[in-house]
């Protein structure tokens, strides 16, 4: 069974109150309780601070161009 640190890459540069630290943390949380493993997770990210995920996320992620996430 995974963890959340299995899902955990780097630690995140956002500034302190962003939300994306919440939404990190959602999607985190939400792929262990579901039972994924890092390796079969798929995750494509836009622009922004948001789409800086990729790097925080130890999984098979690519940070897209705008509005190519959709």
């Amino acid at each position: 069974m995974s963890t959340i640190q299995d899902f955990s890459g780097y630690t995140p540069t956002w500034c302190p109150g962003c939300g994306d630290w919440g939404i990190g943390i959602a999607l985190k949380t939400s792929l262990v309780q579901l039972g994924y493993d890092p390796s079969s997770v798929m995750a494509v990210f836009g622009i922004g601070c948001s789409g800086n995920m990729n790097d925080f996320l130890n999984a098979y992620a690519i940070h897209s161009l705008h509005g190519r996430a959709i």
